[in-house]
């Protein structure tokens, strides 16, 4: 017959042998969600197996001094290995699993904050570079053209000068919003530095890309509010550029983006608020 501190003993053991598994799972696929981590892949797969192991051997445990020798006292050590470790293992592991999935977060904000303008929350020029690196080379394997196309907010140093670096901020902001919500999903903007932004769009070539910036700079004048109110808007030239796609991408980008660039500076002295076609 089982008595009560066998029963007790088998309940709690197999109870904290649950949760142990619980953890092991817990921990083995946070192993497998690191694909770029091999050395915490190999530590989440080390500790996933630890903790099954000590699942096995608590369930023999369990079994075998709950039922498989009924009446034999529970030896102290026992119940000091129970309170000891197995109760302190799962507690260990979800501890340390809380504790790295923060770390994570932070290196992956950090990495974010990297590649971020942090006054627009647009891409900067580093973050620029980086996805437009494989988005042109994505497009290569398609066969797919692509353009570029850099745009310049017209007089903005007369509204620093005149309304303040805060009115100025926030034209920059607006504009970034404003160009964000025009574009399509798999074009990338990027603020290049000051009021200079950058834009590529795969899957198009340069002079099928002129309506969509025309449209981006319509949008701006009439959404994106001057700091004088009124008559006044804020208005953008731009100049796009084609990559050919005979050359390595990084070499071709920075190219395109000086062909861009010199178009840009056409429009602005034809005139400003306009787009120009680089030749």
């Amino acid at each position: 017959m089982v008595d009560f501190a066998d029963a007790a003993y088998f309940y709690v053991r197999f109870f904290l042998a649950l949760v142990t598994a619980i953890s092991a799972v817990f921990t083995l696929r946070y192993g497998l969600a690191m694909h770029a981590h091999t050395g915490r892949r190999t530590m989440a797969f080390a500790g996933a197996a630890l903790l099954a192991v000590d699942v096995v051997l608590s369930s023999y445990d369990a079994v075998y001094n709950g039922f498989l020798t009924p009446g034999t006292p529970i030896a102290l050590i026992n119940w000091l290995w129970l309170f000891g470790f197995d109760l302190l293992l799962p507690i260990w592991a979800f501890l340390l699993l809380h504790t790295q999935r923060q770390r994570d977060a932070g290196e992956a904000e950090l990495a974010r904050l990297a590649v971020t303008d942090l006054l627009t929350g647009v891409l900067n020029r580093r973050g620029f570079l980086d996805q437009a690196h494989a988005v042109i080379a994505r497009a290569r394997r398609r066969n797919e053209p692509v353009a570029v196309a850099m745009l310049d907010i017209d007089r903005f140093k007369t509204i620093n000068d005149g309304f303040g670096h805060d009115a100025g901020d926030r034209v920059l902001r607006d504009f970034a919003s404003e160009a964000a919500r025009g574009l399509r999903a798999g074009d990338i903007l990027g603020r290049f530095g000051g009021e200079e932004f950058v834009v590529l769009l795969p899957g198009v070539a340069a002079a099928d890309a002129v309506p969509t910036i025309e449209r981006l700079r319509n949008d701006i004048r009439s959404a994106v509010p001057h700091p004088a109110g009124g008559s006044s808007a804020v208005t953008v030239s731009a100049g796009i550029a084609s990559l050919p796609g005979r050359r390595p991408a990084d070499v071709e980008l920075m190219e395109s983006l000086g062909k861009a660039d010199a178009a840009l500076y056409e429009a602005k002295e034809a005139g400003r608020d306009r787009v120009a076609l680089a030749a």
